[in-house]
């Protein structure tokens, strides 16, 4: 079966699949054969391959969003698109694996080598994900609204240190368990009970932070409603992103909490929250698409924009009120006194264009002040 986000399969015991299931095709898939100990129910299977795309989607979306917001790249950064990668691994590993196995052609020791390489890009996709919900948005907000203190960024970085620090432990904790269900590490004790324990802390304080992240979001939204700065509909992804977080992590904590408490909730149950932890974990990552493409963090000047130059223009009527006073010139006289011609020179004071009208001549703003046009 699919390994369990605790740490373990929860159903393993000391017999292994020998792999000889048939030698053509692949033989009776995803039947529950009492001799394997790691079947995968096809709805698993399903929400691999339904999640691969979607996730392929979003990757690819990312692409065009970067290339047509040029200001989306704060929010959706190589962070981001780390994530996203990792995510895509989960579902490629989960998905080769689970063909092998099924086909017969993969014992349960070498699945179990599969099962600790899709942890390591579980954990770390999750990860990347709260770094961008945390650090990502509520820097991009309070850039946006001038009030970015340094103290903030020191609450993140502590809360992000110690996820880190628990991130590394989990990885470690559950890779260790799933090496000892492989044939190398079959004869040594496993910590399936203490992993569980250290698991449940991640994720719950992985959905503190994540709903702490929301909270301070909503107060930024609100602070730039009261100063009348544009929203549009940043409030809205501001919740649903701050829902659809708190929602995938909930279930997998009601997943972890139901294995410490020996409570089985049946197969179908833990199937439909497989569909429910990639549905929203898929959506959080397209909510962020969805908050850096807003049109609210396009700067006021966008030098992208052809349209935003506008050339001073001057009509025919204001044209006219511009009379130009013809250059000095040279004047000759005569000295009447003695009948010798004596040159003088009789200048004009130079001037400037006389004006008529209160156009300005500076840039043709209109405004008679003589001061130059900004665009705002």
């Amino acid at each position: 079966m699919a390994p369990r986000r605790g740490g373990s399969s929860g159903d393993s015991s000391g017999s292994s699949d020998d792999g000889s299931g048939g030698s053509g095709g692949c033989p009776s898939p995803f039947s529950q054969d009492a001799i394997s100990i790691v079947n995968t129910p096809i709805a698993y299977f399903v929400s691999y391959c339904l999640f691969f795309l979607v996730t392929l989607f979003i990757i690819i979306a990312w692409f065009r969003v970067k290339n047509r917001h040029p200001t989306s790249r704060t929010l959706i950064g190589p962070i981001f698109g780390l994530s996203l990668l990792f995510q895509l691994l989960n579902y490629a590993i989960l998905i080769v694996a689970t063909m092998l196995q099924e086909c017969k052609t993969l014992d349960m020791f070498d699945y179990y080598n599969f099962a600790i390489t899709y942890n390591i890009f579980d954990k770390l996709a999750s990860f990347l994900l709260l770094v961008v919900v945390l650090y990502g948005v509520n820097s991009l907000l309070r850039s946006h609204s001038g009030n970015n203190p340094s103290c903030m960024k020191m609450i993140y970085g502590s809360v992000l240190g110690v996820m880190a620090i628990l991130t590394v432990v989990v990885i470690a904790m559950q890779s260790y368990n799933y090496w000892t269900f492989t044939e190398a590490g079959w004869d040594t004790g496993n910590y399936l009970y203490s992993t569980n324990k250290v698991s449940m802390a991640w994720y719950v304080l992985y959905m503190v932070s994540a709903l702490g992240a929301g909270v301070m979001a909503m107060m930024t939204v609100m602070s730039m409603r009261s100063r009348s700065m544009p929203t549009n509909d940043l409030t809205m992804w501001v919740i649903a992103l701050t829902l659809s977080m708190f929602l995938w992590v909930l279930f997998i904590v009601i997943e972890i909490g139901a294995t410490l408490a020996s409570n089985y909730f049946g197969d179908h149950v833990f199937e439909a929250f497989e569909f429910i932890i990639d549905f929203f974990k898929s959506f959080s990552w397209i909510i962020l698409l969805l908050i850096a493409k807003s049109p609210v963090f396009k700067p006021a000047f966008d030098t992208t924009d052809p349209q935003a130059y506008h050339q001073p223009t001057y009509s025919a009527a204001s044209q006219q009120n511009f009379v130009m006073q013809p250059p000095p010139q040279q004047q000759y006289a005569y000295n009447q006194g003695n009948g010798v011609p004596q040159q003088q020179y009789y200048s004009q004071q130079q001037q400037g264009p006389v004006h008529y009208g209160n156009f300005s001549p500076a840039y043709g703003n209109g405004n008679g002040n003589g001061n130059m046009a900004q665009v705002k």
